[in-house]
């Protein structure tokens, strides 16, 4: 557990994990029992799940719709065994989110330092966009917890090369995650470069070996699943749904592209624990930077392993196959990156700024509690406004009214035919 890695054990690093936590799970039920009204992208979804069985999820979605095999499927099992509610519906990413919460948890403190790792759990318990995933029937939460799940063992057989087991895990885990979620490939593939050089140290047959199934493991998953399914997924999307993505690809002209990195790093991609687009998250990534200069110092193998998945979704991106930037629900496997390095930043700084450890532990109190202010902020902005957008709440409102009116009558939608 996260909390025995805590140095000292003392009870305000403990007290405060578990307010931390609590706050991210309790934004997360909040939201989820609101039952916000289904919006636009997750109708399609759930379309899709009424009008396919199971076998039929392999071939290409309806409405451009993308998403990975074993989420269509848990979908699926979700609405023939519970029903069609949003409850229902939103259940599977629900317990994906949670689950991610402990997740990083454990994988913060297993990472660096326990101030940074407080910070950085701090900050993905209440940002925005985790939570509004954790309740949406889309795949990003799933995101999230497999890249996750991919992520714990690998650092924490870096943090102990001699425990195998860690690599017998995430083996074990590659398929499930792989299958889960398509951005978790960028998590393997970041995963197994950043692990070759510590696994060719050790010169180890069983160390290898494990290292080995993983990636054969992986590279069998990603190519049935991604380029078998996956492939027709996007080729579907893209040609009903042309140019959608157009401006989270780089620019072709190679004198823009500075200016487009900037814009992306300092945009939505980044707002953790809050930030947005236009330069709005200017601070996380300055945040950021400052992580990187500190873990390059002294943990580069963990630097690797962090910043790797970004170069291979760039890359990507290069090859228009899988957008970078633009939106943070797309970049959720890049979310405990962003997390850490942020953390780690403002750890660094606090030690800088503060000489004394009293005034390091007052400047950290604040930051904690300016991290449950921005969660306690969001609880009450979802009791307030219920809703996504306005629209969506009046588009469910006109339905239920409509239904009340029509009692058990069956309802036509005629649609206008084309113009010629």
């Amino acid at each position: 557990m996260p909390l025995q890695l805590l140095q000292g054990r003392r009870k305000g690093p403990t007290t405060w994990v578990f307010v931390l936590l609590a706050l991210g799970v309790a934004q997360r039920l909040l939201r989820y029992l609101l039952r916000f009204p289904v919006w636009g992208d997750e109708a399609f979804v759930c379309l899709n799940l009424m009008d396919h069985d199971y076998l039929s999820l392999l071939r290409p979605l309806r409405f451009d719709q993308v998403a990975p095999l074993l989420f269509l499927w848990g979908e699926e099992a979700a609405y023939r065994i519970l029903g069609g509610s949003e409850l229902a519906l939103r259940l599977l990413p629900l317990l994906a989110g949670i689950g991610s919460l402990f997740l990083f948890a454990r994988l913060a403190f297993a990472a660096v330092r326990p101030s940074a790792a407080l910070l950085a759990t701090g900050i993905l318990a209440v940002s925005y966009y985790p939570v509004r995933h954790s309740c949406e029937v889309k795949p990003y939460a799933f995101d999230l917890f497999q890249t996750l799940l991919l992520l714990t063992p690998a650092v924490l057989w870096l943090r102990c090369p001699d425990r195998r087991r860690s690599l017998a895990l995430l083996a074990a885990a590659a398929p499930l995650a792989l299958a889960s979620s398509y951005p978790a490939a960028f998590t393997a593939g970041a995963i197994s470069l950043a692990l070759l050089p510590a696994v060719w140290q050790r010169c180890d047959k069983k160390t290898w070996l494990l290292y080995g199934l993983f990636n054969l493991l992986a590279a069998i998953t990603f190519g049935r699943l991604f380029l078998g399914i996956g492939q027709a997924q996007h080729a579907s999307m893209t040609a009903g749904c042309h140019g959608y993505w157009d401006a989270w690809f780089p620019p072709a002209d190679l004198r823009e592209l500075p200016g487009w990195l900037l814009a992306v790093h300092a945009g939505n991609m980044l707002a953790y624990p809050a930030g947005g687009r236009d330069g709005g998250s200017v601070l996380t990534l300055l945040l950021c930077l400052v992580g990187i200069a500190s873990l390059a110092r002294r943990r580069r193998d963990l630097l690797l392993l962090l910043l790797t998945p970004f170069v291979l979704t760039f890359l990507a991106a290069l090859l228009g196959k899988y957008p970078y930037g633009g939106s943070a629900r797309i970049a959720q496997h890049l979310a405990p990156s962003i997390c850490l390095l942020a953390g780690t930043g403002a750890s660094t700084l606090l030690r800088r700024l503060c000489r004394s450890p009293g005034r390091r532990r007052r400047g950290c109190l604040v930051l904690l509690s300016l991290l449950v202010a921005i969660g306690a902020t969001g609880l009450l902005r979802d009791v307030r406004k219920p809703y996504k957008t306005e629209g969506d709440e009046r588009a469910r409102q006109f339905v239920r009214t409509l239904l009340e009116r029509i009692g058990g009558e069956p309802i036509v939608l005629l649609e206008a035919p084309p113009r010629l």
